[in-house]
């Protein structure tokens, strides 16, 4: 498990939102409840197209930029740098 888990069902037919249920509840420690994958993909699309810094709100009620969901839900495989990054 872990990040080679990750790596290796990322670009695969299975489903986004499957791969981000699988890695929330049985490759994330501690498990994350599968309320969150919504917002773990809200905040990778948000990643992807430069707008990281957008607010969202977690079904907890709280609110965290989407980096800070990305790196707080371990989601950087599903990230794809841009030419800032370099």
């Amino acid at each position: 498990m872990g990040r080679m888990y990750a790596e290796g069902i990322v670009g695969t037919e299975i489903s986004l939102e499957q791969q981000i249920r699988w890695h929330l509840k049985g490759n994330h420690y501690p498990p994350v409840h599968e309320s969150f994958v919504d917002v773990a993909i809200q905040a990778i699309h948000a990643v992807n197209n430069c707008e990281g810094q957008t607010i969202i709100k977690m079904p907890n009620g709280k609110e965290k930029s989407a980096y800070g969901i990305v790196e707080g839900l371990h989601l950087d495989t599903w990230c794809y740098p841009s030419e800032e990054d370099f």
